[in-house]
C-alpha cells in the first residue's frame, strides 16, 4: 500500500487539478456520456469508492499491514491501491489540502531513492498534525474496520448512529426549510448513538456533504431524501432515491409476445449496503394488459452462522404466471477460504398458473403453495480437480420430493476435462403431483419459473 496505494490517492489529486473543467469525470466514451447523458457525472471518486465499498464489510478482508508472506489474498489486492486511496483524500479532508502537501513533502524529501515503513509515514503525520491520528493508522492499515454511520430525524431532534466498527471524526451539514446551509462542523462521538446539538431552526442534515468519507452505507446519511431519476445509469448520489430508468424492449415469450416497457431500478451499486429493488413495468400487446414484476434483494455480510448471505423477494405477472418467491441463500465456510463451500437456498412459492398459457401435458393450471430447500457442498483439493455432492426437497398440498446429488470434476489439463455426475430422486408424499413438479429421464420444465423460458405453451 506504500508503494500502489500512496500512488493512487496521488492520482486522485492530480486528476482533481487536471480534469478540474470537467468535473472530474471519468470519461469511458464521450458520445454516450457526453451525448446521450449515460453516466455522464460518474467521476474518479466514484470508480474508487465503488471499487473499495463493494467489500468494505466482507470477512474475507485483510488488513493491509501485512505481506505476501504473511499469506495475502490476491482477491484482496486491489484493496492496496483502492482503500488507501479513498481513506487519504478522507484524512486530507479532515487536515486540509495544505496540512496534507506539508506532510507529504517532508516525507518525499526526507526519504527519497531509499525504502521508508509505514512507521515512517506516521512519523511525518505525528510531527506536522496537532492531534493524534493514531485511530486513522490503526484502522486503516492494521486492521480491517469499516466507517457506516447513519443520521436520524425525530421530531426536532438529530441522532447520529455508528452502524461500522470505525469510529471517526464526522462532518454535518444542517439545513433549514427551504435546504439552505445553516452551518456545517466537524464532530467526534464515543457513544453507538448520539444526540445532536443542532442549530435553531435546522429542517435537515447530512453527513459527510460531499462524499469525502468512503461511509460503505450512503443511503442514511442525509435526513431528507428526495426521488431523483437518471436515464439507464449514472454517478448515484446516494443522498436522494436513485431511480435509475431503463427503456425495455427486447423481451419475449410465446403466451405474452412482445413486452416493452420500462424498468425502474433502484441499489445494486456498491454504498447501498446490498440493497436493491428493480420495478418491471411492462405492456402485452398481444392480449391488451399491462404485465411485469417487482423485486427486492438485501445482503448481507456480517451474518451469524454464514458467511454471507441475501433475502429475496419477487413478485410479477408474466408468461402465463402470476405469482410470489420468497427466498433466502447463505453461503457457509471460512473466512478466505475457497474450499470447501457449502451453500443454502430456501425458497417459499405462490403460483397462479393460466390454462391458456402453459401446455396442458406438462403443467397443471390453478394455484400453487410450494416451499423447497437445497444444501450443496463442494471441495476442491487442487487446481485439477474438485467434487460436490448437494440434496434438495420440494414439498407442496399433495407432495413430498427430493433428490441427491454428486459431481465429480478432473482436469488433466488445459484442454482435457472429465465430468461425471449422478443423482437419484423420488417422492416421500405422492397423493396430488401436479403435472409439472413430475421427475423427467431428461431435461425440466422449471415448475417454479426461476428461469427464462420462451416457450411454455407447447406449440
Amino acid at each position: 500500500w506504500m508503494d500502489e496505494g500512496l500512488n493512487e490517492y496521488t492520482n486522485i489529486r492530480y486528476w482533481e487539478k487536471k480534469y478540474t473543467d470537467r468535473n472530474n469525470q471519468f470519461l469511458l466514451q464521450d458520445f454516450v456520456q457526453n451525448k446521450l447523458g449515460v453516466g455522464k457525472n460518474f467521476d474518479i471518486h466514484s470508480f474508487h469508492y465503488l471499487s473499495f465499498a463493494g467489500i468494505g464489510k466482507s470477512k474475507d478482508a485483510q488488513p493491509l499491514n501485512i505481506s505476501a508472506n504473511d499469506n495475502f489474498n490476491n482477491s484482496n489486492y486491489g484493496q492496496n491501491y483502492m482503500r488507501t486511496a479513498v481513506m487519504m483524500r478522507f484524512l486530507q479532508h479532515y487536515i486540509g489540502e495544505e496540512k496534507m502537501d506539508e506532510i507529504m513533502q517532508d516525507f518525499y524529501e526526507t526519504w527519497k531513492f531509499r525504502h521508508p515503513q509505514p512507521d515512517d509515514l506516521k512519523y511525518f503525520f505525528d510531527k506536522h498534525v496537532d492531534e493524534d491520528v493514531n485511530w486513522f493508522f490503526e484502522n486503516v492499515f492494521e486492521k480491517t474496520s469499516y466507517i457506516d454511520f447513519g443520521i436520524s430525524k425525530k421530531g426536532n431532534m438529530f441522532w447520529l448512529t455508528n452502524f461500522g466498527t470505525f469510529n471517526v471524526p464526522v462532518e454535518i451539514s444542517f439545513y433549514d426549510q427551504s435546504g439552505e446551509e445553516i452551518s456545517r462542523s466537524w464532530i467526534s462521538i464515543n457513544e453507538q448513538i448520539t444526540q445532536l446539538d443542532a442549530p435553531p431552526n435546522s429542517a435537515s442534515a447530512t453527513i459527510d456533504p460531499d462524499q469525502y468519507m468512503p461511509d460503505v452505507d450512503r443511503t442514511n446519511n442525509a435526513t431528507r431524501r428526495r426521488i431523483k431519476t437518471h436515464f439507464i445509469f449514472d454517478k448515484p448520489s446516494y443522498y436522494d432515491r436513485d431511480i435509475y430508468v431503463v427503456p425495455w424492449l427486447f423481451s419475449y415469450n410465446t403466451y405474452n409476445g412482445f413486452t416493452p416497457g420500462l424498468v425502474l431500478l433502484n441499489g445494486f451499486l456498491p454504498g447501498y449496503d446490498k440493497r436493491s429493488v428493480g420495478l418491471n413495468l411492462t405492456y402485452d400487446f398481444k392480449n391488451n394488459k399491462p404485465v411485469g414484476g417487482l423485486s427486492f434483494s438485501k445482503g448481507f455480510d456480517q451474518i451469524p452462522i454464514f458467511h454471507s448471505g441475501a433475502w429475496s423477494m419477487k413478485i410479477g405477472t408474466i408468461a402465463g404466471r402470476s405469482g410470489l418467491q420468497l427466498g433466502f441463500t447463505g453461503t457457509m465456510k471460512k473466512p478466505l477460504s475457497k474450499s470447501p463451500i457449502a451453500k443454502m437456498d430456501a425458497d417459499v412459492f405462490y403460483h397462479n398458473l393460466n390454462s391458456d398459457a402453459l401446455d396442458p401435458e406438462l403443467y397443471n393450471s390453478g394455484e400453487f403453495v410450494v416451499a423447497s430447500i437445497k444444501l450443496e457442498k463442494r471441495w476442491r483439493p487442487s487446481i485439477f480437480k474438485s467434487y460436490s455432492i448437494g440434496s434438495r426437497i420440494k414439498m407442496g398440498n399433495g407432495f413430498v420430493k427430493g433428490s441427491l446429488n454428486s459431481g465429480f470434476t478432473y482436469r488433466a489439463s488445459k484442454k482435457i476435462k472429465t465430468s461425471l455426475f449422478a443423482g437419484v430422486g423420488s417422492f416421500f408424499l405422492s397423493d396430488n403431483i401436479p403435472l409439472q413438479y413430475r421427475y423427467y429421464l431428461s431435461g425440466t420444465v422449471d415448475p417454479d419459473f426461476e428461469q427464462l423460458v420462451i416457450d411454455r405453451m407447447g406449440g
